[in-house]
């Protein structure tokens, strides 16, 4: 998960908001819940050749109140409390391994950097050394086999 995490870091903040939700609903069974219903209606009604109307009207009041002796809802308000809790961790661990990857990347390409530079400046030294020992050989200080060698070091292949 934190692979898919790094892609989309914003699944982690969607994966914890459910275990909020339920540790919510889980401290809502400490309280007493509470239900209104109400009704109404109209019928017309035609007997012996006299219409009439009548209305209807119901209303209904539900209360309800169980009290937790034997822990059960503590308990799950503690599971619910312990799955928050564990999801916000993996979003902490998510967000620790995008700034691990982030930072070793950077690395990564620093030393790149480096090496990029290092290999332009010892093709700038190789192509004085070629310029100098060909100065040489143009005076009869040094042997032909000298300038081959510069030349075969100035030849070598870049590094990809």
């Amino acid at each position: 998960m934190p692979a898919q995490l790094a892609i989309q870091p914003g699944a982690a903040v969607c994966a914890s908001w459910p275990a909020r939700a339920a540790a919510d609903a889980a401290r809502a069974g400490f309280w007493p819940t509470a239900g209104v219903n109400a009704s109404a209606q109209r019928a017309r009604a035609k007997s012996n050749g006299v219409t009439g109307v009548s209305n209807g009207y119901a209303a209904a009041l539900d209360v309800s109140w169980e009290p937790d002796l034997w822990g059960a809802v503590r308990r799950q308000v503690e599971a619910s409390d312990a799955a928050t809790q564990a999801s916000q961790a993996s979003l902490a661990a998510a967000r620790l391994s995008i700034q691990a990857a982030l930072a070793q990347d950077y690395l990564q390409l620093r030393a790149v950097d480096r090496e990029k530079d290092l290999y332009a400046r010892t093709l700038d030294a190789y192509t004085r050394t070629l310029k100098l020992t060909q100065s040489q050989y143009d005076a009869g200080v040094v042997l032909r086999s000298d300038v081959a060698q510069a030349e075969a070091h100035w030849n070598m292949p870049s590094p990809s």
